[in-house]
């Protein structure tokens, strides 16, 4: 036992990993079901594991084959991966209890394994990204995960197929980016451990090659993420793909890519370095993030289709996110948002929108209110407690701007939620199971302000 706590990191990929090529041999429904069950389970385990290890000792490390980084490859966790560990494996969790009830009319028999390997597959690529710490490893863990994520779309109807082809073509390209990107800053430095990065850039960040490096990777992210403009092939996928899958991604994908934007910021280049050298890029982010917010809430209001607008709002919360980062220097706001944002879109995903299904019950109805009010930012959620933050650290930076686009994008918000809540619901006891969870970490969100800025300053620290 203490010899599989030594090996937690490594396991946290290998399991699902290794589950997923099993799925495929298997044509039996309960012993798949079962065998996912297990894999997604004990994947929650050991991220309590890790949370528990990691308030003592504040950041593990894991070198593989006893080779010492930076020559060989490091897994390593601190307080931001946990914390992406836990947002992975809770929306994994319920993305699965999700896909128990409605897979088998959304997909045939003989593609359900498909399904889920390809399921396990994402999960291990998303764990992947979050525990390594070396730069290209990230970049393989991206496309295992992406790979995975196209097939799942594509496990839909045609026009699920063309939303994935949409999506595979996107994302290539940001991966293409990202990839290039990594090679200019290999280049010049002859490292890809991050930890060594960050050391060896300190005195090269102004070299050229090094700011097109940084750049090229930072727009293959903001792709990745869908951050307007370039959230073109969002909405589709939203639309059209299995419900479970729309469900999965929306909890992940985005914070997944936010986190890569974190680790670039804080541990490649250093803050006081980012905000020092790439004031054109961070004034290009604010603007880019002030468009998402209004663009992306009036076409949720527009929208006809409610997972587009669901889509569109993802885009809209997005710009919120991006402004914590490039607006204010207390980034403890961003943790509040992707934490209410992955539980309320993942919760709102998990009902059908077709009036063959719908049912108007009274507590799924709730569950959906109080859903779209942590999305508005309405007092008892942990939506509230996230803006409430986001605002008071924006009033005491002086930065009003962007203190007026976040209001009028609540206010668009709260547009675009009405129609959601009058929409046709489909039953669900996951949404409520889901809900339930939110409104306990509502009433806890003492503690989670307290661990947010806990990941804050050890960022700034530079703990990586």
């Amino acid at each position: 036992m203490i010899i599989l706590l030594d090996h937690l990191p490594l396991l946290q990929v290998l399991i699902p990993l290794f589950t997923a090529p099993i799925c495929v041999l298997i044509r039996n429904y309960v012993v798949l079901l079962f065998l996912v069950g297990v894999a997604t389970v004990l994947n929650i385990i050991i991220t309590v594991a890790i949370i528990i290890k990691i308030q003592s000792v504040h950041t593990i490390s894991y070198a593989f084959g006893s080779w010492l980084p930076p020559i060989g490859i490091e897994y390593r966790i601190d307080h931001l991966s946990s914390l992406l560990l836990v947002i992975i494996t809770t929306v994994a969790f319920f993305a699965f209890l999700h896909s128990i009830n409605c897979i088998k009319n959304k997909i045939p028999d003989k593609q359900i394994s498909l399904f889920y390997a390809l399921f396990l597959l994402s999960i291990a690529g998303f764990t992947g990204m979050v525990v390594t710490n070396d730069l290209f490893n990230m970049y393989v863990f991206l496309e295992i995960a992406s790979l995975a994520s196209y097939g799942l779309v594509a496990l839909g109807d045609d026009k699920a197929l063309i939303a994935a082809i949409q999506y595979l073509i996107l994302g290539s390209i940001a991966a293409l980016f990202i990839l290039f990107g990594i090679g200019l800053l290999y280049m010049m430095t002859g490292t890809l451990n991050m930890t060594d990065l960050f050391q060896k850039l300190i005195h090269k960040i102004e070299l050229v090659p090094v700011k097109y490096g940084i750049i090229f990777m930072v727009t293959g992210v903001l792709l990745k993420m869908a951050f307007f403009p370039m959230h073109l092939w969002l909405a589709n996928i939203y639309a059209y793909a299995p419900p479970s899958v729309g469900v999965l991604l929306s909890g992940i994908t985005s914070k997944i890519s936010l986190y890569m934007l974190l680790r670039i910021i804080f541990n490649i280049i250093g803050v006081d370095q980012f905000y020092s050298n790439f004031s054109a890029l961070i004034s290009c982010l604010k603007m880019m993030s002030y468009m998402a917010i209004i663009f992306g809430g009036i076409f949720a209001i527009l929208s006809t289709n409610i997972r587009k607008t669901l889509a569109f709002s993802t885009i809209s919360q997005l710009g919120y996110m991006v402004i914590v980062i490039v607006d204010i220097r207390n980034i403890e706001p961003l943790f509040l948002l992707m934490i209410a944002h992955s539980l309320s879109k993942m919760t709102l995903l998990m009902f059908q929108d077709k009036e063959e299904h719908s049912y108007k019950g009274f507590t799924t109805n709730i569950c959906v209110a109080f859903n779209i009010a942590s999305l508005i930012g309405i007092p008892i959620t942990l939506g509230f407690s996230a803006k409430w933050v986001l605002l008071s650290s924006l009033s005491q930076e002086g930065a009003w701007y962007s203190f007026i686009v976040i209001v009028i994008g609540s206010i668009l918000t709260a547009l675009y939620g009405w129609k959601i809540v009058k929409s046709n619901i489909t039953k669900s006891y996951t949404i409520v199971f889901a809900t339930i969870l939110n409104f306990i970490l509502a009433l806890n969100s003492k503690s989670l302000i307290i661990y947010s800025k806990l990941i804050a300053s050890n960022l700034l620290k530079g703990y990586l």
